[in-house]
């Protein structure tokens, strides 16, 4: 499954995009890979855009993951990463991957489409205020599909 990744310094933003069959090989490998790429920097969020995947993920890919985003979260401080999945199929195993992910200091929103994506983590301290304060992120646990998360009033 190729795996491709690029760092944006001015949007501090990492965008990984996954084409093919997803494999928990090829996720931990491209975790390593931005562990060990001395251009990530601590605050950047990232964008893992998985809308040309050819199947999904698993509870057990989801838990083979986890030690490698706990060592990139220790790396980078709070990490939050904005999921792109716009087959609501996966919205179940984006809310997994959520509260596991949680338990290791990353946050983890599932997106329709990749715009909504960076306009989360755009949006910076507004939404890690909200994750501070213990409320549940929007769309996580809730059943929503991507794409359809509520704004705050």
């Amino acid at each position: 499954m190729p795996v491709s990744y690029e760092i944006d310094p001015i949007r501090s933003l990492v965008r990984i995009e996954y084409v093919g069959v997803l494999s928990a090989g090829a996720v931990t490998q491209v975790i390593q890979q931005l562990i060990d790429d001395p251009r990530l920097q601590p605050g950047m969020g990232i964008v893992s855009d998985h809308s040309r995947g050819a199947n999904f993920a698993t509870p057990d890919l989801v838990l083979r993951i986890m030690p490698r985003l706990a060592k990139l979260a220790e790396r980078l401080g709070p990490l939050r990463i904005a999921l792109v999945t716009p087959r609501a199929v996966q919205v179940g195993m984006a809310n997994l991957a959520a509260v596991h992910a949680q338990l290791r200091g990353v946050r983890i929103e599932p997106f329709a489409s990749r715009e909504e994506a960076e306009a989360w983590l755009a949006g910076g301290d507004e939404e890690a205020a909200s994750s501070e304060s213990g409320q549940a992120p929007h769309g996580i646990g809730h059943g929503q599909p991507p794409g359809s998360r509520r704004e705050r009033e």
